[in-house]
């Protein structure tokens, strides 16, 4: 009868200790993952210039980006940067790349890589790169560039990031690039 009693005093105690461990390890790991912040829209002043092919451009974005914090580092920390990136990526593009729906993807494309991760064009804790269909696409170093990788003028000189983008994004934790206003004359 002893033998009985301990056999099953020592499956309890198992049991508690496993069933504690359990808990323990979830308790763990929701504490390690903090609720993301809302996303918060950015509206950026309209740009205005010149395109490759001499036509001009006017658009209008609104990037979203991952909080607030993140939004009143854009816009008091990081605007020169991301008004330079936008116009780096006009300049790189013509008339006919920013043509129809698959040109407006083109661009919020382009405009994403050259501000969002440097190292592997993913949204930092997101891993999703906007895709030329208005979905997300998985971000890769070899696959994630949507319409970047597939006959954008960036594409041709090599720039993964976009046309005109240059070397990398600036790491901004953007979520979405939306464009509200395109005018090609």
């Amino acid at each position: 009868m002893r033998g009985r009693i301990r056999t099953a005093l020592v499956v309890v105690v198992a049991a508690a200790v496993a069933a504690a461990g359990t808990w323990w390890a979830m308790a763990r790991q929701g504490a390690a993952k903090p609720a993301e912040p809302a996303p918060v829209d950015v509206s950026l002043e309209p740009f205005t210039t010149n395109l490759r092919d001499g036509r001009v451009v006017q658009v209008t974005l609104v990037l979203r980006v991952a909080g607030p914090e993140a939004a009143d580092e854009l816009e008091h920390g990081r605007m020169a940067d991301v008004r330079h990136q936008v116009y780096r990526v006009l300049r790189g593009m013509t008339a006919a790349d920013l043509a129809g729906t698959a040109g407006m993807d083109r661009l919020r494309q382009a405009v994403w890589h050259a501000l969002a991760d440097p190292a592997d064009g993913a949204v930092p804790g997101h891993g999703q790169a906007p895709a030329s269909d208005g979905t997300s696409a998985a971000a890769s170093p070899a696959g994630g560039r949507g319409a970047a990788a597939a006959g954008s003028p960036g594409a041709e000189a090599g720039a993964a990031a976009g046309p005109g983008a240059g070397v990398g994004g600036l790491g901004l934790p953007i979520r979405e690039v939306l464009i509200t206003d395109l005018i090609v004359q």
